[in-house]
């Protein structure tokens, strides 16, 4: 089972229980880390060792959360954490429950589609 969010749905034109056809590739592409991070992250030595010991797409999902943020300050907010959790050997989904934790929201809530 793979996850099919709804903008994926509206781009296809697929309602929510319709089925699919899938093609798997393997992404030969290199791996583009967002420079406003790494710049902050190699001045943070222990969450730069940390980031760079985590597999690529894990290093993506901080990438993507970094350059998707619409303000900059949401940009600097999500670096600041980012850097917060890799200094605890933190992945992305564990912040990420963290965040809806101290939120009060249910850390679980989107816990599938981020590990």
């Amino acid at each position: 089972m793979l996850p099919f969010n709804a903008g994926m749905r509206k781009g296809t034109g697929k309602k929510a229980g319709d089925k699919v056809a899938v093609e798997i590739e393997v992404d030969k592409k290199a791996l583009k880390i967002s420079n406003d991070l790494i710049v902050c992250l190699k001045d943070d030595p222990t969450a730069y060792q940390f980031f760079k010991s985590l597999p690529p797409s894990h290093q993506r999902y901080f990438s993507k959360w970094v350059d998707d943020a619409k303000t900059p300050e949401t940009k600097e907010k999500r670096i600041a954490l980012s850097l917060s959790a890799l200094n605890r050997n933190m992945h992305f989904g564990k912040m990420v429950r963290e965040q809806h934790t101290l939120a009060g929201r249910d850390p679980d809530r989107y816990k599938s589609s981020l590990i």
